[in-house]
């Protein structure tokens, strides 16, 4: 029992090394000229200590950590978006819009597979399930 214990106490700890720990989230607004696109990972004991390194319009941007998020200024277009997890690689375009704000959702393991999530939320649901999570600063 004491070895179990010890275990879980273990990865709990591991697990709140990789959670983002900003301010919650709070919007920005888009520019007459540009949409903001929010790539946000939902906490997850699953995949919980698996950074997620995200690429926008094939620029590095930053690893996303449990619970984080970290809004991108677009310009209107065809926007690349990449993950890499491990040796996972998620890719997908969106269209986007002027003055449009977008919900990216990714995270660790999906499932039991073992899969990447990377999925363009609809606005509502999207700006829902963000609303807890903490702004991760880009690394210098």
């Amino acid at each position: 029992m004491k070895i179990f214990l010890f275990i879980v106490f273990i990865s709990v700890a591991l697990i709140s090394c990789v959670t983002a720990s900003g301010p919650v989230f709070k919007g920005i607004q888009a520019g007459k000229n540009d949409s903001i696109v929010y790539i946000y990972r939902e906490s997850s004991i699953v995949g919980g200590a698996l950074s997620v390194d995200v690429y926008v319009n094939e620029k590095y941007e930053i690893s996303l950590d449990n619970n984080g998020y970290f809004p991108v200024r677009v310009k209107p277009g065809d926007v690349s978006i990449k993950v890499k997890g491990g040796i996972i690689t998620k890719e997908m375009i969106i269209h986007a819009h002027a003055k449009k704000k977008y919900y990216v959702r990714t995270g660790g393991l999906a499932g039991y597979g073992g899969d990447l999530l990377l999925v363009n939320m609809e606005t509502k649901i999207g700006s829902q399930q963000i609303a807890d999570n903490r702004l991760q600063e880009a690394e210098k």
